[in-house]
């Protein structure tokens, strides 16, 4: 089945690019790894006392990253002035305009006026 396309090539809402979906993947692998989930959280558990500092920490993030899930970060802004662009965009090519001689008075006025 062929993939539905509007005239500019884009895929139509609701009709998806990829029609037959996520590879699954190998069942018998996977069970494999899932028979050792067990020896491998051990594993990381006897990390936390081998006496080197940098894979005891790497193995405690390792635990509280699958148990508490992983830390988001946190961003706050605080944004203030103006956000049109455009008017400072202009400002800043008038500055130059009326800094270089070779500009012509033509150039400030295409420069106003957009």
């Amino acid at each position: 089945m062929t993939a539905i396309r509007d005239k500019a090539g884009r895929f139509i809402k609701g009709h998806s690019g990829n029609i037959s979906g996520m590879p699954k993947g190998n069942p018998d692998v996977k069970a494999l790894l899932k028979a050792h989930t067990v020896d491998a959280a051990q594993k990381v558990i006897d990390l936390l006392d081998c006496g080197i500092e940098k894979i005891e920490l790497q193995a405690a993030q390792e635990i509280l990253n699958r148990t508490e899930g992983k830390p988001r970060d946190n961003v706050q802004m605080n944004l203030s002035g103006s956000l049109d662009v455009r008017s400072q965009v202009r400002e800043i090519m008038m500055e130059r305009v009326l800094q270089t001689p070779e500009l012509t008075e033509t150039s400030a006025q295409w420069i106003a006026m957009n």
